[in-house]
Parts: C-alpha cells; sequence; structure tokens
C-alpha cells in the first residue's frame, strides 16, 4: 500500500530502472518520457508500467505529481533528536 493508499501488490524490477538511469547530480527527475527510453527487460517493463500508471492516476486526482529518483540523503543537524538520514544502496 503506499501513500494514498493504493492496494497492491509490485511486481517488476524496480532496481532495473534505477541501474539504467544515469546521474548528473544527487536528484534525477524521472519524467514519462525518460522513462518510456529506458530500454529494459520483461520484469523492467512491468516496473515501468507501474510508475507511469501511478503518475497517470495521480494526475487524473488533480495532482501534479513529481517521480524523483534520489542518490542520497544529507544528515539534518537541526535535529538530532530526529535524524533524516535514508541510506541508499546504489
Amino acid at each position: 500500500m503506499n501513500a494514498i493508499c493504493w492496494s497492491r501488490t509490485l511486481s517488476g524490477d524496480f532496481s532495473e530502472i534505477v541501474q539504467k538511469i544515469e546521474f548528473n547530480e544527487n536528484m534525477e527527475e524521472l519524467d514519462e518520457e525518460l522513462l518510456r527510453g529506458l530500454s529494459l527487460s520483461e520484469q523492467g517493463q512491468l516496473a515501468r508500467t507501474i510508475l507511469l500508471n501511478d503518475l497517470k492516476r495521480l494526475k487524473a486526482q488533480g495532482a501534479s505529481p513529481i517521480l524523483n529518483l534520489i542518490r542520497c540523503y544529507e544528515r539534518d543537524e537541526s535535529f538530532p533528536f530526529f535524524p533524516t538520514d535514508v541510506y541508499s544502496f546504489m
């Protein structure tokens, strides 16, 4: 289940999409054109379809979704009791 409570089973190889993206910065926006341009295996194509469908569903509900691929987050030192470290395994 995701943040807006769409219940579903995620199938496909999302890591293949991550591996195919070239990072120029710490964060890369994944738009529909970029996703559609990736050469993917059958499992990667399943993952891409899920991402594209999610974007479409969010837009249909009036949202303006942005899909970002983030290499890593920097530690937030301003709130030491609640660190915001997120680890990346790329």
